[in-house]
This record gives C-alpha cells, structure tokens and sequence, in this order.
C-alpha cells in the first residue's frame, strides 16, 4: 500500500522543501507546478494515469486524496486485475466535491480535449482577404458592429463547455441584454457586477452591460460567499447579472437585483433605445471595474474608461500585426485585467475567441488545445509559459499554427523564454508591462534573439503613454545604470478608484499639470534605453499575473484562535507562496479549511511551515527577511 510517506518522499523529490506531515498544496489556478510534477511522479513510479480533473486546487487540497488513489489503483492491481485506469468508487469523488450525486459511475483517466473542432474550423475560416477595420474613433461596440455586418456567420467566441457564437449571434444576445438593462435601471453610467464563469454567456453579459450606457465588474463565481459580500459592498453596483448555476443558490441571498441572463436574453433588441443611449457617451465615461489590492491590502477597484480602451486595443492590434485571421487562446480569468485585450483585440480585428479550460488541467491538455484548435496567438502568464518548458511539453507539442506569444503579469526569468525560442524560432515573442491602474500596457519588448539578462528587459513604449523613471526626491532619472521607480503619464491612465481614493502621492501631476502614475515598481535605467525590472517599492508581489498584499493572506490566517502569527513570503523564483505560520501544530487542518473559505485560488499558499516561534528583528516585528533567506536556503 502507498502510504501518505510514500506520498511525501515523492514530494520531497518534487519540491525539496516539503517537509514530513507537510501538506503539498497548489499554489492556484496559474501555477501548480509542484501538484503537477507530483503527478508526473506518482505516475512513473506507480504506472497509473490521474486526471488532473482529480487535483484541481478547489478539490484537492491534500496529499492523503492522491494517497487515496494511488491506493486504490494498488488494491485493484493486487487483485489480479488488469487495469490501466483507476475506477474510483463514486461516494469517494462525491465526498471530495467532485460530484453532484454519488450515483453515477465515474472513470479516471488522463483529460482529453473534449471540444471537436471539426466543424469550429469551418465557424472561424478566415472569411474575405479585404475585411476593413473600424474606423479610428469607433468604440468597442462598434468593433462587434463591424465584425458582425462583414462576417456574421464567422465564429466570435467558444468556451470549454462547447459553447459558441457567431458574431450574429453576439450581436444580437448583447442587444438583448443592453435592451433589458436600459429599460429597467436606463443610462446612469453606474456599475453592473457580472458574476460569472470563464464562459461566453459573460461575454454576453458584460457586452450588454455596455450597450445599456453602464460598466462592469466582473468577479469569479467560485468566489467564496463571504468574499463576494465583502466585494458588493466596496462597489456598490446598480445590480448583479448571473447566468445561474443551481450550485451557489447562495448568491440570492446578496442584498442586490439579481439578475438572470435566461431573461435578459428574452427581450427583442431595440435599436432605438440602444443608439439613443450610445449617444450619450464620451471617450472618458467608465468601461469596467477591476478589483485588485489597495493600501494596507484592502482590495479597491480600478476604473477604466471606454475610449482608453479602444484606443490601446487598436495600437495594440496594429502594432503586432493581429488580423481577423487570427485565432486566440485564452487562459486569463475575467476577472484579470489582461484578459481584456484577449476579448477587445478579437472584437476589433474580427478575429476568434476560444475561452481555454483552466484550473483542472495540466500543459499538456492546454498545448493539446492550441494544436486541435489551430491557435495563433496567445496572451498567457509567464507561470504558464514556464510550465510548458518545466514538464517538456514543447518537446511533445510542434504547435505549428501558434505564430504570437504574448507575456505579461509577471517577471518571465530569461531561461523560459529562451527555451520557447529554440522550440518556436518561427513565432513572434513580446514581453508586455503594464499594472491595473493602467488601460492595457504602456512598455513592451519584441524579442528577436535569445536574452542574457536574468529577467527580459523592456524598452519600447505604447502610443499615448509616456514612460520614465523618479528617484526617492521626484526628479527624473537621465543616467544609465541608475535605479528609480517606473511611472507613466498617459490619458488612459484609470479615471477612478473604488474603495480608495486616488491618492496624490501615487497620482501626482507634473510641472504642466499632466496626471502620471508611481507604479512601485523599480527599474534600472540601460545604456540602450532598456528598463530592467529589479524589485518593489513596496511589499507587493506578482503571482500567477495578480499582485498580491501579504496582508490579504495573512489576515485570514490571523483571525483562527489557534494561529498566534502567520506570515507569507513569495519565492518568486519558483512561485510559490509560502505560509510560515505560529500556534497550535494539531490545529493544521483549521488552516486548509479556512484558506478554502477565505481566499481566491491564486491567493493559495503553496506551502504551510509551523514554527514553534517566528523571528523577529530588533524593533519586535516578524523578521520578515530572515523567512525570506529560511526560503531561498530551503530551495
């Protein structure tokens, strides 16, 4: 029998710092690079296939669950069965949340890309040689207009449950929604919170809240309660729209209109009301709202508006040649702020959308899908892109039809990059820099040849921003080889703040009254021009493309009574969040349970260390940098 040690020496394997009677944990929906290449392991010493449907981070949460399976699979070989695949009892996949009813008969076995594309590839042809692009002041909604009067038969948007429509058909349903909307709440400019999956009914969804003269904000379903009350009150929205999941019947119990996109999509589009209110819109009236971490790790919400956007996107397009010939792969969540050149970019070049499953499934099904999808661009976290080199998927996979890799969220160490290269030499490669207070990117870097600096350095700045750095007394900085923190002056900047006021400090203006950025982020200043990422200003850290408080991990920690202190620290070379944590040892599990109950899936400590007392420096305070060396030493 395979014990939970025999899990653990495997482990250890993976991730030398795993500890005895140490639970291994995802570190959330963009980086389970250690869930993974335990797997990989328990798959090479056991000769079974799990699916990673099966270690998906909200289900499986400790390694006694891949005990479990491993010993299931062990019982049945002893048996004298010849078995390739693991037949799991149901009430076992019931218990562990996988399914609905303890009924049905369920077979693991490794996940399969179960969309066929048979008849997707004849949706998203190419269409005519002359398709013409919006005009230069056309909005966002015009983009879907144009597309839909040129190619309205042509696929617009697929998702992971088979579900697609042509630009006709977005179109329409939008209008619907947009119809609904502003005949019931009318034009107020005010936000619309969209709770929603990664799924093309929010993309209907958020489109309409733009046709009714309002905004949105989207957030995750899979929210926990709590986080999601916490959120309606910081925005305050006008109203909830919901595509309904009989799942979290929880959400009507929100003090708000809830709003259900059966019903929306139920109204007759009236041309009328929409262009009356269309009319009513300038380029500086709000788009969407972007929750994200605020001063002290309160969350707040970044405003952007809609003319910002359409302007970025058409820079954007043009400026790497993006076509309605394209087709993208998403892997961001709705809720990401980058996720909104994926949607806008495909709107304005007419181009096709396919939402990519995400958060139950390893590289392998995602290089699986670009392949059998024909995917030619993708704008993906440097966590993914690492992870298709840390578990050889670019020696499994030619991609033959992916021609752009777009990066940004994070620092992408060199080595990664490079090895995409030596892979793809034939694709083009751009390093993008951006934060959420910002529409789109105002830095970008095409790499044309393999980096030698540790981090991929950025040089190029996107029409309409304005990019320098400031030392500690505000002053510009000329000289090479100096560091300062990197601020942008543009029009796009976000025009309001949710939850925090824009502070001075942060939101300065110039000797000639232009409004500029502090981002936090330091650089150093090349010879060449080429900024180069070295640190934050501040506490902060970037994982899995989100930028993170400590504080927002640690306070839930902090409020269990058998949790004296706790403190995270970021291993940004492996990305993983690490929890070391004070208090009482046999109380762990209240530790897994409230981290499930209180934190979004990227916010997840990939590792839990007890210690009998924290460090702490001379003024008293948890010695912050000593954990951080504890970490590196571990590594």
């Amino acid at each position: 029998m395979a014990s939970v040690n025999d899990i653990l020496k495997i482990a250890k394997s993976v991730n030398p710092a795993a500890k005895a009677g140490m639970d291994l944990i995802t570190s959330g929906i963009y980086n389970s690079i250690e869930i993974v290449a335990l797997v990989v392991e328990l798959e090479s010493a056991y000769g079974i296939r799990i699916s990673p449907r099966h270690i998906d981070a909200d289900h499986f949460n400790r390694l006694e669950s891949i005990a479990e399976l491993v010993n299931m699979y062990l019982e049945e070989k002893s048996a004298g069965k010849k078995v390739k695949e693991i037949t799991l009892d149901p009430s076992v996949l019931a218990e562990i949340g996988q399914l609905e009813s303890a009924e049905q008969n369920v077979s693991v076995s490794s996940v399969k890309v179960e969309t066929s594309f048979a008849d997707v590839a004849q949706q998203q042809d190419t269409g005519a040689d002359d398709f013409r692009l919006p005009a230069e002041d056309a909005s966002v909604l015009d983009f879907v207009t144009n597309a839909a009067a040129q190619a309205p038969e042509k696929l617009a948007v697929s998702d992971q449950n088979g579900n697609r429509l042509t630009y006709a058909e977005l179109l329409n349903q939008s209008q619907a929604v947009g119809t609904y909307l502003a005949e019931k709440f009318g034009c107020t400019k005010q936000p619309f919170m969209v709770v929603s999956r990664r799924n093309v009914r929010s993309i209907v969804m958020v489109l309409g809240v733009l046709w009714s003269g309002n905004y949105y904000i989207p957030v995750d379903e899979e929210l926990p309660f709590e986080q999601l009350e916490k959120l309606l009150e910081l925005a305050r929205p006008e109203a909830v729209l919901w595509h309904y999941n009989a799942r979290h019947d929880e959400i009507f119990d929100l003090d708000a209109d809830v709003n259900i996109y059966d019903d929306m999509i139920e109204i007759e589009p009236d041309a009328d009301t929409l262009s009356a209110v269309q009319a009513e819109l300038g380029y500086d009236d709000p788009l969407f709202g972007v929750f994200t971490s605020g001063t002290m790790g309160r969350r707040k919400c970044v405003v952007k508006s809609r003319g910002a956007m359409a302007e970025f996107i058409r820079g954007f397009a043009q400026k790497f040649g993006f076509t309605h010939r394209d087709v993208l792969g998403s892997k961001l969540a709705l809720m990401f702020d980058a996720f909104t050149k994926d949607l806008y970019t495909t709107l304005y070049c007419g181009a096709t959308l396919h939402i990519m499953p995400m958060g139950n499934v390893m590289p392998s099904d995602d290089a699986a899908f670009v392949q059998a999808a024909g995917v030619t661009a993708v704008v993906w976290t440097p966590s993914l892109l690492r992870s298709f080199v840390q578990l050889h998927i670019l020696e499994e996979f030619d991609l033959p039809s992916l021609k752009k890799v777009l990066f940004v969220g994070e620092a992408l160490p060199a080595k990664y990059l490079n090895a995409w290269m030596q892979h793809k030499p034939d694709a083009l490669y751009v390093n993008l820099y951006g934060t959420t207070e910002m529409t789109g990117n105002c830095l970008y870097q095409v790499i044309d040849a393999p980096v030698e600096t540790e981090v991929v350095p950025l040089r190029d700045v996107f029409p309409g921003y304005e990019v320098f750095l400031e030392d500690e007394s505000g002053k510009r900085i000329t000289a090479a080889g100096t560091v300062g923190e990197l601020c942008a002056a543009s029009r796009m900047l976000c025009t309001a703040q949710l939850g925090e006021e824009m502070a001075p400090e942060h939101f300065p203006a110039d000797a000639a009254g232009n409004r500029y950025y502090r981002t936090g982020d330091m650089a150093r200043l090349e010879t060449d021009g080429t900024l180069v990422f070295t640190a934050r200003k501040d506490a902060y850290f970037k994982h899995a493309g989100y930028r993170i408080s400590p504080d927002e991990i640690e306070e839930p920690f902090s409020e269990l009574p058998c949790v004296e202190l706790a403190v995270c620290c970021y291993d940004t070379e492996h990305g993983k969040i690490t929890l070391f944590w004070q208090g009482d040892e046999g109380q762990t599990d209240a530790l897994y349970a409230r981290a499930k109950e209180a934190l979004q899936p990227y916010q997840q400590p990939g590792a839990y260390v007890h210690m009998d007392a924290l460090p702490l420096n001379r003024s008293g305070k948890v010695d912050r940098a000593a954990l951080s060396r504890m970490l590196r030493e571990s590594n």
